[in-house]
């Protein structure tokens, strides 16, 4: 355990996270949360939320045409950075 509480952090996380800290708002849809664990309460309270539509929101994703067993496919898979 590191103590900052962000065990259960996932890759998804870094972006809406990363938005947060550049105090850019965060739209809601992301897959994401932000690690709230690690901002003090000051700096949360300028955290703006948008409900701005994500540009790839709508996208049939079972259109994409993509190998079956790709090797590297299935380790990106593996590590959490494909879905």
């Amino acid at each position: 355990t590191d103590g900052n509480g962000i065990e259960s952090a996932t890759i998804y996380d870094v972006f809406p996270t990363a938005l947060a800290a550049l105090h850019c708002p965060v739209p809601s849809g992301l897959d994401g949360r932000i690690l709230t664990e690690l901002f003090d309460l000051e700096w949360l309270s300028g955290i703006q939320l948008s409900d701005v539509e994500l540009p790839w929101e709508g996208v049939a994703t079972q259109d994409v045409e993509t190998p079956a067993e790709d090797p590297q496919l299935e380790a990106l898979k593996a590590l959490g950075y494909v879905r």
